[in-house]
């Protein structure tokens, strides 16, 4: 009785034995013990499986780990890089400004009569693209005020020119002679 109550006997055959029940049961039981030794089996391999999971998930937290220590470097050289970037852009539109405005006072001093025509010029400049991004319809999509800005910087370039010419003929009164030209 204490089997049948363990679980470990799921039928009871009486006496006298009929031959059919008989092999009725002994199929039952070996279709258990297929059963039980089928489960064993597959518990072992989900075992298994959960081991190797358990063990790439390691691996794949360590990568990550590494990944992440990786990306934070990259984050840092690339703000390093990008401030150095600015700096040095900084620097160059520095250079230029200056530049443009040597050059400008360079043009400016060849001509003797026309002082502040550059930064006329300029100013023209500035309140003719003040207007345009005013107007809304006529208003060029590349209009904005770091153009404006970067226009009116070169409006002081527009007589550099000057400076090539011998003064002879940039001072010339009257009209030029064919073979001055060129």
């Amino acid at each position: 009785m204490d089997a049948v109550n363990r679980g470990a006997v799921n039928r009871i055959l009486m006496k006298p034995f009929d031959l059919d029940d008989m092999l009725c049961a002994v199929n039952e039981c070996l279709e258990q013990v297929r059963l039980r030794l089928r489960n064993e089996e597959l518990l072992r391999l989900t075992q298994e499986q959960n081991e190797k999971l358990e063990q790439r998930n390691k691996e794949n937290a360590e990568l990550l780990i590494i990944s992440q220590v990786q990306n934070e470097k990259l984050d840092s050289w690339n703000q390093a890089l990008e401030k150095e970037v600015a700096v040095r852009t900084a620097h160059l539109d520095e250079i230029t400004e200056a530049s443009i405005y040597s050059l400008a006072e360079l043009a400016e001093s060849r001509a003797r009569d026309i002082g502040g025509h550059l930064r006329r010029m300029q100013e023209f400049a500035r309140i003719i693209a003040e207007a345009l991004i005013a107007d809304e319809k006529r208003r060029p999509h590349f209009l904005v005020k770091e153009y404006v800005d970067d226009l009116c910087l070169s409006t002081l370039l527009h007589d550099v020119g000057k400076v090539g010419i011998p003064d002879g003929i940039l001072f010339k009164p009257g009209r030029l002679e064919p073979e001055e030209y060129g």
